[in-house]
């Protein structure tokens, strides 16, 4: 079966959204996440795309999507633009699919096409700030300023010279980085990533993820639910995100990918989906 990746254009009423569309079968609707691109996922929407029909949209301010000119980039502003998506490409029986910050969107999107959606997956997806750990949250406090930063405008130009410097960003990411994850193909790959996101996008973004309360809105996904976590993630409390998100989906199965990380670094192969793959092939193709 041919999985050969087509992008194009949709205009809709105030945005165009690129995004591409690739094999045949059940609707996926994929949702990427945070500092990304719909083709960081290309190994897991081409192996999805062996039996399954993938749409997979670049966010507003991400990959060949164009910013939002008139309102800030927010989990709730992406779900009301993909609901006007989906309608428009008439989208139905749908397999929603969210990774790390697009699972977020997808919870948002949930309610405003419910009756489109035939089953929902969840991968690493943070499901309330309350989950966060320690290290984290003391950043959270950090993040709460970016609207106030934004506004000043002096510190996202800062911000993208710093990301579009060869030099200063080798240096950074190689600082935070594992060591498994010091070479340089990955390295290239996510300066590529932070420069398909302006400074000021990103900033928007980490503070609206920051303060999305799943646990605050009146959700119960009522479709079975796929809800895929790794073991210790480095950025929330596992235990405690599952047990959030498996409230708000009764009808949910859970998969533990063995990873000591969010996701891994670099273009997400189909290697990242070798733990859940049989599961996630089953799910998508049940009735």
């Amino acid at each position: 079966m041919s999985t050969a990746i087509n992008g194009q254009y949709l205009q809709l009423n105030n945005q165009k959204i690129y995004y591409y569309t690739l094999g045949s079968g059940p609707t996926v609707l994929f949702i990427h996440g945070h500092r990304s691109d719909a083709l960081r996922f290309k190994g897991i929407l081409t192996t999805l795309a062996e039996y399954a029909y993938v749409v997979a949209p670049d966010l507003p301010g991400c990959g060949r999507t164009s910013p939002y000119q008139r309102q800030r980039h927010t989990m709730t502003a992406y779900a009301e633009t993909l609901a006007e998506f989906v309608d428009t490409l008439d989208l139905n029986e749908i397999v929603l699919l969210g990774g790390s910050m697009g699972g977020l969107v997808a919870l948002k999107l949930f309610p405003l096409i419910s009756s489109r959606i035939r089953k929902v997956v969840l991968l690493v997806t943070p499901a309330d700030d309350s989950v966060w750990k320690p290290k984290l949250q003391k950043y959270q406090l950090y993040i709460r300023s970016f609207p106030f930063l934004v506004k000043t405008k002096i510190v996202p130009w800062l911000a993208d010279r710093i990301i579009h410097s060869d030099r200063l960003m080798n240096y950074l990411l190689a600082r935070n980085f594992d060591p498994n994850d010091r070479k340089p193909d990955i390295i290239k790959f996510e300066k590529q990533q932070w420069r398909q996101m302006s400074s000021s996008v990103w900033m928007q973004t980490n503070h609206s993820i920051v303060n999305t309360k799943v646990s605050d809105q009146p959700l119960m996904i009522h479709v079975p639910t796929l809800i895929v976590e790794s073991k210790d993630n480095q950025y929330y409390d596992t235990e405690k995100n599952l047990k959030i998100l498996k409230d708000i989906a009764p009808q949910h199965q859970v998969v533990i990918v063995p990873l000591k990380t969010h996701v891994p670094k670099g273009e997400l192969s189909a290697s990242f989906l070798t733990p859940y793959k049989r599961q996630l092939e089953e799910f998508v193709l049940s009735s």
